[in-house]
């Protein structure tokens, strides 16, 4: 399966909308349509690296973020509180800026997540850089 950066942003999105620190893991499945394969493999990779956790901040198991596993096959714990991390909330902003997230499709399509992660930050973080400088530029121009 490949990476589907439009379904991470809509994953991540949940997170961001709530006005909530924690959420259940059935709001983020209601909100992708369905607990499939795509869900599974997409919110596995969320776990792994760490974008995700559970209330208390543990992320070393499937458990921690809602999946339980029996027989070969995965279920979700609908009510199971999950939180983004620092991380999770970086890489949503990467995601909801709408020149990295069409640079990273068009760029790192076939890249691995690692790339992806690091490259939506640094393409975020030169796009604010820019704006920082043309903001201290105007400042300049008006006190001269």
């Amino acid at each position: 399966m490949k990476i589907d950066l439009d379904y991470y942003q809509k994953i991540l999105e949940v997170f961001v909308e709530s006005e909530y620190a924690v959420i259940e893991l059935g709001e983020v499945i209601e909100a992708v349509g369905c607990f499939d394969e795509k869900f599974l493999y997409h919110y596995m990779r969320l776990a792994e690296n760490g974008l995700v956790s559970s209330s208390e901040m543990t992320s070393g198991t499937l458990g921690d973020v809602g999946l339980i596993q029996d027989c070969g096959d995965f279920f979700p714990v609908r009510s199971k509180l999950i939180r983004l991390t620092q991380a999770g909330d970086d890489f949503a902003n990467s995601l909801n800026n709408k020149e990295v997230l069409e640079k990273l499709k068009a760029e790192f399509k076939d890249a691995p997540f690692k790339a992806i992660f690091d490259g939506g930050q640094k393409i975020l973080h030169h796009i604010i850089k820019k704006k920082v400088d043309t903001l201290l530029q105007d400042s300049g121009e008006t006190n001269s």
